[in-house]
């Protein structure tokens, strides 16, 4: 996964066969914005120094040139993910929404979200999932960029409210 394929702005997948972990068994950069929501099982994992536990729940934000590994997952861990280009979001409108909230995802980039804040994103990221696969194109700049925004909002509001996070475990 070295990167986002050219003229791809977002992709989003489901994790249905467990093959994310031969991916990332051993440390790789990721070139993308990556949101990776565990919808089945647990797993640890290491992003750039700091080592996580991921179970039905959590939600991973990755920023772009962090290490990600997986180091340990069960036989039943399954993700939905999806990624944005960097530069695509780097372009000034996004990056200053981005950027207000940087400081928090880096510190706290894995989220354990209660059933209401996993179901909205389960259902946010497949629906980008079914308009990528039924459009039969490639999802312009444009939408992709109002996704990420969407997303980066949504995740906003349930940080500031503090409704829909419970304390992510880091060890």
């Amino acid at each position: 996964i070295d990167s986002i394929p050219q003229n791809h702005h977002m992709i989003s997948g489901i994790d249905i066969t467990g093959n994310l972990k031969h991916l990332f068994v051993t440390a790789h950069k990721v070139p993308a914005y990556m949101f990776l929501l565990c919808i089945r099982g647990k797993c640890t994992i290491k992003l750039h120094l700091n080592q996580y536990t991921m179970r039905e729940g959590s939600l991973l934000v990755i920023l772009p040139e962090l290490y990600l590994q997986i180091i340990e997952q069960s036989n039943d861990c399954r993700f939905i993910f999806t990624s944005f280009a960097a530069d695509l979001v780097r372009c000034s409108n996004l990056f200053s929404k981005t950027l207000e909230y940087t400081p928090f995802l880096f510190d706290n980039p894995l989220m354990q979200l209660d059933k209401k804040g996993t179901e909205l994103m389960y259902l946010y990221i497949k629906l980008l999932i079914k308009a990528d696969n039924t459009s039969k194109c490639i999802l312009t700049q444009e939408q992709a960029s109002l996704s990420y925004t969407q997303l980066i909002l949504g995740l906003s509001q349930l940080i500031t409210n503090g409704k829909g996070i419970n304390a992510p475990q880091q060890y």
